[in-house]
């Protein structure tokens, strides 16, 4: 029985590539996530560690830097061989002669701290020299390169504590491959002044083990002569915390995301394939059974060809998983990294989850037809194969139908749990029912067809019909891909018009002065300053954003988030409030809370709370208390509660604005003014200027990046859908070997049998694509409505994406055709009619 199933595989080989196919992508996307992230974190982990000294101390959340003379204490330590007192800064940028950012790539961060002369850093010189005294500076060689630096130009630094100019005397390279970050160096005794405005202040403070000494001594050593004021951690413990960027632990999640629709839509495409490769193998395996085979050897020979050609899937996912993280490595180049010279990490966990995966779901996905199989009996080999007639189940209607009404009311339920059991209940109601709506969708999909291509279209309806049960399989695969792609869609234009709608109602300025991008310096003082020297300009408000501790009512919080803003802000900034006046409150320096905040602290307007910053602490009345955001629809921290810029600059006094609200003055144009504001700002690359239309296209950013997510997942599901029509067709084609040759003995022409089998593909896909938007739809709406208290509060139906949509159905179905069309239109009809 394995023999015959390994031949019968092996030769099926052009009705089973699809299949394989199908696998091998689900198992690829797997795969080279898997293959790409351990690389990144591989590189991230090297540079981590060639930085790491074998102890770092750092100061605790109450002090925002440590000393000179604490970093003198740990020098003497026994023990120690070497110290290095480290100043390091992320929130830097740097302007060449044209005020263009110098920069590895757009959005990497920029480092900037002292020059290391104790020759254990992670980067070397490799042209110029080390900078001495104020004015010079040393950049890395990859930022320099990408922007047309050279040693002995001028260029700007814009640190917290103001912007100067310098000289490249030296260009930096890392011992390690590029983690994606630019680097600035400054003299050892300048860079505390200029990055830090503390003359003595170091960030950090690194000690390095004397020979014989182990780093979790030195560690215990240190923590003694300090005291516990400090954060005393080894070299083990650094590198342990190093991890990738946020934002590519996003593109791990979004590629695994692809993964599991891929694995999804392609359990489909390969119950489908042996569904009907049982059902064409009737004879044969009636044979079998006739010989002497039982029928749970039938079930076994059929579990192991799914076996082998998981596999074989799996072994080809994941050869072309690895070669396209090979391919990537440029790519992720966008986030700075320099992958180019580095192996690909392949750990064990990326092979073991592609078998599993490809595996499983091969095996599981033909578990039901090996069962049909099991069945089939000896009589079997007397009669002729033909497709099984699908049974009228009315239990199949009745439950498909309960599933699919609850499912509904669950989505109009209006909460998460609801929503969650409503998508599950819907999809697999409309699983159940495919059949049933099969016989009503393809009859009124085919009204069109049977008038374009008369007896033909007749044919080719009937053709789908003849089997429904694998239609309804054929065009699920299509269903749960445009199902999730409308729902998205639905999702993002929800989000993108509330966004809007609430920008309308709470944000009254007419410009707004927000941070370039992530690492970028904040707003210092000097770009307030200029922005109120700009012609034009009227009113302008400030607002700033530290951690310090809260403690008030029954809980504390350490480094929560705290606000200062000018008096006009709740002006500017139009918000509901539950009690108190925000006006009032700033007035007399209380402090406003939102809603949220004082349930979680138990407090109540004339409760007093204690803010505990770098520089001191002081204890404030709360005076109001706000709505709070709603999350993703907030502008600024929406939970964080806000206080007068006195009161904050008494508790931490090197907080800088972090949004800057301006209106332009009465009767001047406003175009006029947000000119000339980008002008005066020109010099400032942390600070961009949005007026009112750009900053809600700022604020949707995050709908747009769902909207994308929408086209690609929805690219993949029509991929894979397109190799399941292209599956079944050809299976059907063979299937109606003699079928097809009396149509064509009988004057069918070989375009009329193209056309024929065209109708077929395209009735499936469309049938596909109804049926996913009715259930994408679905689930938009029920996302829409269960997010309307956080904020989603207006339902918008992206009506250009739906019709994409459709387009795409009707693509797939054309394009999936092309290939069984071909053949069936090239069969002879003698040999066909003849064939047994």
């Amino acid at each position: 029985m394995l023999k015959a199933s390994l031949r019968n595989l092996a030769g099926n080989k052009v009705r089973l590539a699809l299949s394989l196919m199908a696998i091998a992508l689900s198992v690829a996307f797997v795969a080279g996530t898997l293959v790409m992230r351990d690389t990144v974190m591989t590189v991230t982990r090297a540079a981590a560690e060639a930085g790491a000294a074998d102890v770092t101390v750092r100061p605790s959340r109450e002090t925002a830097t440590l000393t000179a003379a604490q970093a003198e204490r740990v020098r003497r330590v026994d023990g120690v061989d070497a110290v290095f007192a480290e100043v390091n800064v992320s929130d830097v940028s740097v302007l060449d002669r044209r005020n263009q950012a110098v920069t590895v790539v757009k959005s990497a961060p920029t480092e900037a701290g002292n020059w290391q002369t104790t020759g254990r850093a992670p980067v070397r010189l490799a042209a110029g020299r080390a900078p001495t005294g104020d004015g010079e500076v040393v950049i890395d060689k990859d930022s320099a390169a990408k922007s047309g630096v050279r040693i002995g130009d001028r260029v700007r630094v814009t640190a917290t504590p103001g912007g100067f100019d310098v000289t490249v005397v030296g260009l930096a390279e890392y011992t390690t491959p590029n983690p994606g970050k630019n680097l600035v160096f400054l003299d050892d005794t300048i860079a505390a002044m200029r990055l830090l405005g503390v003359p003595d202040g170091v960030t950090a403070v690194k000690a390095y083990a004397a020979s014989g000494v182990s780093e979790e001594v030195l560690r215990q050593r240190i923590r003694a002569a300090l005291g516990d004021s400090f954060e005393v951690l080894t070299k083990t413990r650094i590198v342990a915390e190093s991890g990738v960027d946020d934002s590519l632990d996003l593109v791990t999640y979004v590629m695994l995301g692809f993964a599991g629709i891929a694995i999804l839509v392609g359990t489909f495409l390969i119950f489908n394939t042996f569904s009907m490769l049982i059902a064409a193998r009737t004879r044969e395996l009636g044979l079998l059974r006739a010989v002497g085979a039982t029928g749970r050897q039938v079930r076994r020979a059929v579990v192991a060809e799914a076996f082998v050609l998981g596999l074989v899937g799996s072994t080809v996912g994941l050869a072309v998983g690895i070669g396209a993280a090979a391919a990537l490595r440029g790519a992720v180049a966008g986030f700075g990294l320099d992958l180019s010279g580095v192996a690909l990490a392949v750990t064990p966990l990326a092979p073991i989850v592609s078998y599993l995966v490809g595996t499983t779901v091969t095996v599981a996905s033909a578990l039901l037809p090996a069962r049909q199989a099991g069945r089939i009996t000896p009589i079997a080999a007397l009669l002729a194969a033909e497709v099984p007639a699908d049974p009228r189940s009315r239990p199949r209607s009745l439950v498909g139908g309960a599933l699919v009404v609850l499912g509904a009311a669950a989505l109009a339920a209006r909460s998460d749990g609801a929503l969650v059991f409503g998508v599950a209940a819907s999809l697999v109601g409309l699983l159940v029912l495919g059949p049933v709506l099969v016989r009503v969708a393809v009859p009124v999909l085919g009204v069109v067809v049977v008038r374009l291509f008369g007896a033909v279209g007749k044919l080719g309806i009937r053709n789908t019909l003849r089997s429904t049960r694998r239609t309804a399989a054929t065009a699920a695969a299509l269903m749960i891909g445009v199902a999730v792609a409308a729902a998205l869609s639905v999702v993002s234009a929800s989000m993108s018009s509330s966004m809007a709608d609430r920008i309308d109602r709470t944000l009254g300025a007419d410009f707004t002065i927000v941070r370039s991008g992530k690492g970028q310096p904040p707003l210092t003082g000097e770009v307030a300053t200029a922005v109120r020297t700009v012609p034009g300009v009227g009113q302008v408000v400030r607002q700033r954003e530290i951690r310090v501790d809260i403690v008030g009512g029954n809980r504390s919080t350490r480094g929560g988030w705290v606000q200062g803003v000018d008096p006009d802000f709740p002006a500017m900034f139009r918000q509901d409030y539950v009690s108190g006046s925000p006006v009032d409150s700033l007035a007399r320096g209380e402090i406003v809370l939102s809603q949220s905040y004082a349930q979680d602290f138990g407090l109540a307007v004339g409760d007093r709370i204690d803010l505990r910053g770098p520089a001191g602490s002081v204890t404030v009345q709360v005076g109001a208390i706000r709505t709070p955001d709603p999350p993703g629809m907030s502008i600024g921290r929406s939970d964080a509660p806000f206080v007068t810029m006195d009161v904050l600059t008494r508790i931490a006094p090197a907080a800088q604005d972090a949004l800057i609200m301006v209106n332009a003055a009465p009767g001047t144009d406003k175009t006029a003014v947000g000119a000339a504001l980008t002008k005066a700002l020109a010099g400032f690359p942390q600070a961009s200027v949005r007026d009112r239309a750009a900053y809600k296209e700022y604020a949707q950013t995050q709908a747009t990046n769902v909207l994308m997510l929408v086209y690609a997942m929805l690219g993949l599901a029509v991929l894979i859908a397109i190799l399941g029509v292209i599956n079944t067709l050809a299976l059907s084609v063979v299937e109606r070997f003699r079928e097809i040759g009396m149509l064509r003995a009988v004057g069918l022409t070989r375009r009329q049998v193209t056309h024929m089998i065209g109708v077929e593909s395209t009735v499936i896909a469309l049938t596909g694509t109804a049926l996913g938007l009715l259930l994408g739809l679905g689930w938009g709406v029920g996302a829409q409505q269960a997010m309307s208290s956080r904020g989603m509060e207006i339902l918008a139906v992206p009506w250009l994406v739906v019709g994409a949509i459709v387009l795409a159905g009707f693509v797939a179905g054309f394009v999936a055709a092309v290939a069984p069309a071909r053949r069936a239109a090239r069969l002879d009809p003698v040999t066909a009619i003849a064939a047994a």
